[in-house]
């Protein structure tokens, strides 16, 4: 198993299993593939952090130029509202 550096007969016989036991194998990989999916979590929750975070940066960039626009339509209203008054 290239993560450990040990052989699948040398990880079967640290566990006491037999190596010539299909279902002791089956067992290993599976134990392998949950050991790399926890070795690469961190880098997957890092990226959807990241991701969330420029997300968010994007809104708070729509909103403020949504907010602008926003401001821009009351002045308008504002002005056309005094011009219409006077």
């Amino acid at each position: 198993m290239e993560m450990t550096g040990e052989t699948m007969d040398e990880l079967l016989e640290l566990a006491g299993k037999d190596i010539r036991d299909y279902d002791a194998a089956k067992l290993l990989l599976h134990y392998c593939v949950l050991a790399a999916n926890n070795e690469a979590t961190p880098v997957k929750r890092r990226k959807t952090i990241d991701d969330m975070e420029r997300r968010l940066l994007m809104l708070e960039k729509l909103e403020k130029e949504d907010v602008s626009k926003l401001k821009e339509r009351v002045k308008a209203l504002v002005l056309s509202r005094t011009l219409v008054n006077l």
